[in-house]
């Protein structure tokens, strides 16, 4: 499958070490030919996933959720090494000097003057993809499915409390919520940077009712999902913004650690869907002086293929993708506008 990469030249270092019990290299460090801040990672890779990274193509790539979920990952260094790697990233593709990146749909459309999207990452979709909220409220559990899925949701998710049940009533009885019904809860919201917890919810907001979360009478960051959820439970706040799956990851938690009785889908409604967001992109350069129209179709498809296979996805798993499916620059429309608010709330502050 990666034949087609051969002729490109590697521009990537890594420095390892292997662990002679488990076959498993330590990646203790990472710089690239295109001057990336070198980042000490104290994770471990499997080494084919290494090894298809920079082998064969020059190719810039980046980590996301996988360095963010592990814990010994140290937490100051997180937004340095996520706003380094991803921005350069994009600035690589611009000036030519990479030819292919895998890059967030957010970086994409910063850069897509001087790059254009040809993937978009896949994920293990869901049984519910609704733009009605009410079509999620059945009491019963969100599922995963085998269908594979390149965007996900972020939801209004409505809590015990007497305000989220009125909410919750009104959503599931097809009335229209208005601003006066959403001012009136208490929120909890994730950082001014999250596309579910916060910037997919305001765009949902300006849409509808020309408001920003900031003119929300009371709305709290929280610093985790869990602990926006332990509050939804507790009934300190009546609405969390979040993504579409997570009452999934903390259904557990509902009935143990925040003392709830009830299951998470019985006492939780959904009472808002966003767009879609879409997933990650493969992306080329529209500078490089070997990308044209014949090398874009071969990596479409050595890229699609590769995610058909159990190997490939087991490659590829450490951008928590599945597969990829072709991609058009409209998916990432909403992006764009996604993008023009983070610029404002930037200004703003």
């Amino acid at each position: 499958h990666l034949c087609l990469f051969h002729h490109c030249k590697l521009r990537h270092e890594a420095q390892a070490r292997q662990n002679q019990h488990d076959g498993i290299l330590e990646i203790r460090r990472m710089t690239t030919y295109y001057g990336f801040w070198p980042l000490y990672v104290n994770s471990k890779i499997e080494f084919r996933k290494i090894y298809l990274q920079i082998r064969h193509f020059k190719v810039i790539y980046y980590v996301n959720e996988y360095i963010e979920t592990q814990e010994d990952f140290m937490e100051e260094k997180k937004p340095l090494y996520k706003r380094v790697l991803i921005k350069l990233s994009g600035e690589a593709l611009s000036a030519g000097t990479a030819d292919v990146g895998f890059i967030p749909g957010g970086t994409y459309v910063l850069y897509d003057d001087g790059c254009d999207v040809i993937l978009t990452a896949t994920r293990d979709g869901l049984n519910k993809d609704s733009d009605n909220p009410a079509d999620w409220n059945d009491g019963q559990p969100t599922e995963g499915t085998d269908k594979q899925a390149v965007s996900y949701r972020a939801l209004f998710i409505a809590g015990p409390s007497d305000k989220g049940q009125e909410l919750a009533d009104k959503v599931n009885s097809g009335e229209e919520l208005t601003w006066d019904d959403l001012n009136g809860a208490n929120w909890s919201v994730m950082s001014s940077s999250s596309p579910a917890g916060y910037i997919y919810p305001a765009l949902w907001l300006q849409d509808r009712y020309q408001k920003g979360i900031t003119d929300l009478s009371s709305a709290v960051q929280s610093d985790s999902y869990a602990s926006a959820f332990a509050r939804l439970a507790s009934g300190q706040i009546d609405v969390l913004v979040t993504y579409a799956d997570a009452r999934r990851d903390y259904e557990e938690s509902w009935t143990s650690e925040f003392g709830r009785t009830k299951s998470i889908w019985e006492e939780t409604n959904v009472i808002g869907v966003t767009d879609p967001i879409y997933n990650d992109t493969v992306c080329v350069s529209k500078t490089s002086p070997i990308m044209d129209d014949g090398l874009k179709s071969a990596i479409q498809t050595a890229l699609i293929n590769i995610g058909n296979t159990e190997e490939g996805k087991a490659v590829i798993s450490i951008y928590s993708h599945n597969g990829y499916e072709p991609a058009q620059s409209s998916d990432y429309d909403k992006e764009r506008e996604a993008q023009k608010l983070i610029q404002e709330l930037s200004a703003a502050n």
